[in-house]
C-alpha cells in the first residue's frame, strides 16, 4: 500500500508561478477494501484510516505544477431533511434533500488534517421507484451562495503554488460534489450485487435501514492572496514525498 510524507522544501516548484487556485479529488474505490459512505435514516457517516486510506489530488488549477498525491482517512459527517419530489418518465420520482454536515482529510503519515469543509443547505439527490426504494446511484453537490454555505479551512503547509495557505479558503468558486455509487443494504465485502438500491419510509423519505456505498469526490476553492503570501511564493513552496510501506 502506498502512503506519502509531507515535507516543506525551500525554493521547490519556483517555475509553477503563484496560481491561487487548487482543485481536490479523489477516485471511487481508492479505498479498495472499504466503503466510502454509510447511512441509517437521516444521517451519513463514514470513516476510513489508515488501513483503508483514499488517495487525495490536489492540482493548481488545471496550472502547471504538478499534481500532488496524498494518502489520507477520509471523515464525514451529515444529515438529509427531505425536501420534495418530482415525478419522472417511467414512473420513478427524483427525490431532493437538503444536507447539512462536514467531513475531514487527514494526512495519515503526519497525522495532519489538511482540509475541513463544513457546509449547509447542501443538495443530495438521488432517483427513487413507485415501491420507496432509492436507486443505486446518488450526489451531493454545493456551491457557496445561492441559499448554502461552504467553509473549506487548509491546515497544511503553504503551498502558494497551489493556491494554499493555512487557514481559510476565502475565495470564489468554492463548492464541491460527491457521486455516490453502488448503493446496497448489504455492506457485504467483497461486494456482489446483494441487496442493490435502499429502502426509505413513505412518509419522511428516509433510508428505514442501515446502507452502503462507493463515493468519487471533486472540489475547488482558493485563497484571496495577501502580501505575505505573494512573497513566499516567490521564495519556497512544498513538496510530497512517496514513500512505500507493505500492508
Amino acid at each position: 500500500m502506498k502512503s506519502y510524507l509531507i515535507a516543506s522544501v525551500a525554493g521547490v516548484l519556483l517555475a509553477a508561478g503563484t496560481t491561487q487556485a487548487a482543485f481536490f479529488s479523489f477516485a471511487s474505490d481508492s479505498a479498495d477494501h472499504a466503503w466510502t459512505f454509510r447511512g441509517n435514516g437521516a444521517a451519513i457517516n463514514q470513516g476510513t484510516g489508515a488501513n483503508d486510506p483514499l488517495i487525495l489530488h490536489i492540482d493548481d488549477n488545471n496550472g502547471l505544477a504538478p499534481a500532488l498525491n496524498v494518502s489520507v482517512s477520509f471523515v464525514a459527517n451529515y444529515s438529509l431533511t427531505f425536501v420534495g419530489s418530482t415525478p419522472l418518465p417511467g414512473g420513478a420520482q427524483a427525490l431532493s434533500y437538503a444536507a447539512n454536515g462536514s467531513f475531514t482529510y487527514t494526512d495519515i503519515a503526519s497525522g495532519v488534517t489538511l482540509l475541513t469543509t463544513t457546509f449547509s443547505n447542501a443538495l443530495f439527490s438521488t432517483r427513487a421507484s413507485p415501491n420507496n426504494f432509492w436507486a443505486t446511484t446518488a450526489t451531493l453537490q454545493v456551491d457557496d451562495g445561492l441559499g448554502a454555505a461552504v467553509s473549506m479551512m487548509w491546515g497544511g503547509a503553504n503551498l502558494p503554488q497551489y493556491g494554499l495557505a493555512p487557514g481559510a479558503l476565502n475565495g470564489s468558486p468554492r463548492g464541491f460534489a460527491f457521486t455516490l455509487t453502488a448503493l446496497n443494504s448489504s455492506g457485504a465485502i467483497p461486494y456482489a450485487g446483494q441487496n442493490p438500491g435502499v429502502a426509505i419510509d413513505p412518509v419522511s423519505r428516509l433510508p428505514t435501514s442501515q446502507w452502503f456505498s462507493e463515493g468519487s469526490y471533486s472540489a475547488s476553492a482558493n485563497v484571496i492572496p495577501t502580501p505575505g503570501a505573494l512573497a513566499l511564493a516567490g521564495i519556497g513552496g512544498s513538496m510530497f514525498f512517496r514513500r512505500r510501506r507493505t500492508a
